[in-house]
């Protein structure tokens, strides 16, 4: 996801805007696959909400992303293109970064922690078939 930011970025940097490309949308499907689905992993309420919080940014910006991909043929010095893509910067710059850390920091909680069952669930079928 820190690639999807830097392109996000590039594609909106307000002093050198690019005309050949536009924003990519964040990925939702498999997060929300993840914790949402009927066949859902069992993860911390923190992972949840962790999850929630990527999901609830990256949907507001594929909104905009979106609007951008649609209005090609509007003027770059449209206001409210300018404004849009400046607020698509922003957040590429600052608080997505900080939420994809976050839920990257709960799901590496959770892969240690099922990891750990693993190894104790190895160490007693071991145990007992010895």
């Amino acid at each position: 996801m820190p690639r999807y930011n830097l392109y996000n970025q590039t594609a909106t940097n307000p002093t050198v805007p690019p005309k050949h490309i536009v924003p990519m949308l964040y990925p939702v499907a498999p997060f929300e696959n993840a914790v949402f689905s009927e066949n859902n992993i069992a993860v911390s309420n923190s992972t949840i909400q962790a999850t929630i919080n990527y999901l609830i940014k990256a949907t507001e910006l594929n909104a905009l992303i979106q609007s951008l991909q649609s209005s090609r043929f509007v003027s770059e010095q449209d206001e409210t293109i300018r404004l849009t893509r400046q607020f698509i910067f922003d957040q590429a710059d600052k608080d997505m970064p900080e939420i994809v850390s976050t839920l990257k920091s709960e799901i590496t909680k959770e892969q240690k922690w099922w990891a750990g069952l693993r190894r104790l669930a190895e160490n007693l079928r071991r145990r007992n078939s010895a």
